[in-house]
């Protein structure tokens, strides 16, 4: 936020300065969730320390002043505003494709000729399961979205956020679900 900072007293436009101004409070609470963000990818084993980095190296390094001054740093600030401008227009929309990209999904679908078990245990080797035929209650997931059909005989307790993936399905034949696995 730097540059911005630098880019306020140029400003001549009382409206646009405002906008800025408020940009740059908006980027301070984003800095304080992406802490958070990297507190949680740490507990989950992420090591986001290489991507950090390189992070920094382009905005610190790449897009720094490089201890110009006059006309030459007026120009290098208008071109550095100008390239955080258009990132700041493209970040959006590759986080909506990285949360909403089924094909990045580890399992992504389940056709209608096998179960979600099988399907999920093939893609994570690690799932829990065990009769197969909705009666133990192991394969039990917590359903985040979307309306599950729940197909058991069995004994295990049936609830309107969890599904037992050895029989249960989406509700309607094509429906998505998304899954706390």
């Amino acid at each position: 936020m730097t540059v911005f900072q630098q880019a306020v007293p140029l400003i001549r436009d009382d409206l646009l300065r405002e906008d800025v101004i408020g940009f740059i409070g908006q980027e301070a609470t984003h800095a304080a969730a992406h802490q958070s963000l990297l507190a949680h990818l740490a507990a989950e084993g992420l090591d986001t320390g290489p991507f950090i980095a390189q992070l920094r190296w382009f905005f610190q390094d790449v897009l720094g002043d490089h201890g110009l001054t006059g006309k030459a740093a007026h120009g290098w600030l208008v071109e550095r505003v100008a390239i955080i401008a258009a990132i700041e227009h493209v970040t959006p929309f590759l986080g909506d494709w990285i949360l909403n990209a089924h094909a990045l999904d580890p399992v992504s679908h389940a056709p209608a000729d096998r179960s979600a078990l099988s399907v999920i245990a093939a893609a994570r080797p690690g799932t829990a399961y065990s009769c197969r035929q909705g009666f133990c209650g192991t394969c039990r997931v917590r359903v985040l979205a979307g309306e599950v059909a729940h197909h058991s005989s069995g004994t295990a307790r049936r609830t309107d956020d969890a599904m037992l993936i050895c029989v249960s399905r989406a509700a309607e034949p094509g429906g998505r679900l998304t899954l706390d696995l």
